[in-house]
């Protein structure tokens, strides 16, 4: 049996990567599906197409105005990395300046 073990333990690990890559195959179908889903409904459905452009690309209709607000830390917290302090922030910026 020992003449058989270095063989038998390359076909079982062998056989354990083929089990992982059906896997990811499997999970790759499905996210291609979903993609597909959700390209026929970008092509064929105008409110979902306005959804997505207003949410992901921040568009908005003409006259529209979009407010960004952000969360604000309670007292003694510490700011969110790369926030800028109220003095950093101030006063609107011109591009002629």
């Amino acid at each position: 049996m020992g003449v058989f073990a270095p063989g038998f333990v390359r076909l079982e690990a062998l056989r354990s990567r083929e089990r992982q890559l059906a896997e990811q195959v499997d999970a790759l179908r499905h996210k291609i599906d979903r993609l597909e889903e959700e390209r026929e409904r970008l092509r064929h459905d105008v409110d979902y197409l306005e959804s997505v452009v207003r949410s992901e690309l921040g568009h908005a209709r003409a006259g529209e105005v979009i407010y960004k607000a952000e969360a604000v830390a309670p007292e003694g917290a510490a700011p969110p990395a790369g926030a800028q302090s109220p003095a950093e922030g101030a006063g609107p910026t011109h591009l002629n300046s």
